[in-house]
């Protein structure tokens, strides 16, 4: 796995869905640079046996920030998540079947991990920049939650700022699902942008 300074995750495809926007999303910024620093974007499978290595190999290379991706198709803004809780619970289960029933990412963690990433300022930010966004205190018990808590429960202890936020379907794949809330391909490309720049700058005046 090559080090990159920036690692950007989104999610594959999963159940009813044929466009996850996480992933397109990742895969926009791969190779980017941001500040100075290259982004590296990752698509993560839909699977808890499959995520949680993957997740853990990312964190041991400890890059700068890492920014986790997720859908959430009824969302009508950009949702800064600033919890992961330590439950795994999903009774449609993954796509690989499997469905935890209130279990524990890790029996030794704490019941939740603060995102490190500074969404207070990346809200106003946000904001300033006309993007529709909000924080947000769960999210969910299914993949997303459960990479978010995988990555802050090994990023413990390191410099690596670890972040998470949900986004709703892009406009250009919506036009199939006019019922559904979304947002413009750029707009959602330019807010993960800021959220980053916002980490690195926030960083920047710490050190």
């Amino acid at each position: 796995m090559v080090h990159a300074m920036i690692v950007v995750a989104g999610f594959e495809p999963f159940r009813e869905e044929e466009v996850n926007p996480s992933m397109l999303i990742a895969e926009e910024l791969d190779g980017r640079v941001i500040m100075g620093e290259e982004v590296r974007g990752v698509v993560l499978p839909v699977s808890y046996r499959k995520v949680k290595p993957l997740v853990e190999s990312i964190v041991r290379e400890e890059p700068r920030v890492l920014l986790l991706l997720g859908l959430a198709p009824r969302a009508t803004c950009v949702r800064l998540e600033t919890i992961a809780l330590n439950v795994a619970h999903s009774e449609k289960g993954d796509e690989e079947g499997f469905k935890p029933f209130n279990q524990p990412v890790y029996e030794d963690g704490e019941l939740a991990y603060r995102s490190t990433i500074p969404f207070n300022r990346i809200l106003e930010s946000l904001r300033r920049a006309g993007i529709p966004s909000a924080l947000s205190f769960h999210a969910g018990t299914f993949l997303c939650n459960y990479a978010y808590y995988v990555a802050l429960h090994n990023a413990r202890g390191t410099s690596t700022r670890v972040g998470f936020i949900h986004i709703p379907h892009l406009t250009e794949y919506a036009v199939r699902k006019p019922e559904f809330p979304s947002l413009p391909r750029e707009l959602v490309v330019r807010a993960v942008e800021i959220v980053l720049e916002e980490t690195l700058r926030e960083e920047g005046e710490r050190s």
